[in-house]
């Protein structure tokens, strides 16, 4: 395995670990902002090492492989979305205290992130391999 998708899966579980832990000591601790706003800054640093080791590999392929193209497209419009409402709920609750929503929200965003992830590792990282070999 490359060593960029070791790191980027590294990062995956520790992000993931990060969301776990909200969720098991609750939202109201000063503990969970520490680890929001932290999760948020590993967010945005995993999303560049993306954009910058993983993207322009594909993007390269996908011109000359209709497959890959389509991969490139799918997971770009995808993370776009989904950047833009993980962000939206980190801005939303960079200085509040949780309310009646934030449970709810931060588990769509939980739930999402994590089938994000599943299918980074088993499509996007896969593909990833094929280029480079």
């Amino acid at each position: 395995m490359h060593p960029i998708i070791e790191k980027l899966k590294k990062e995956h579980q520790l992000i993931l670990h990060a969301f776990k832990n909200i969720k098991k000591i609750g939202p109201e601790t000063r503990i969970s902002g520490k680890i929001l706003s932290s999760i948020k800054n590993d967010l945005i640093e995993h999303l560049s090492n993306e954009d910058e080791n993983i993207y322009p590999v594909l993007k390269h392929a996908a011109v000359n492989d209709k497959y890959t193209n389509k991969i490139v497209e799918l997971f770009v419009s995808e993370m776009e979305a989904l950047s833009t409402t993980i962000l939206q709920f980190f801005e939303k609750y960079h200085d509040k205290e949780a309310d009646k929503d934030f449970l709810k929200e931060f588990d769509i965003i939980f739930t999402a992130l994590e089938k994000r992830i599943v299918k980074e590792e088993n499509i996007l990282f896969e593909e990833y391999n094929k280029c480079i070999n």
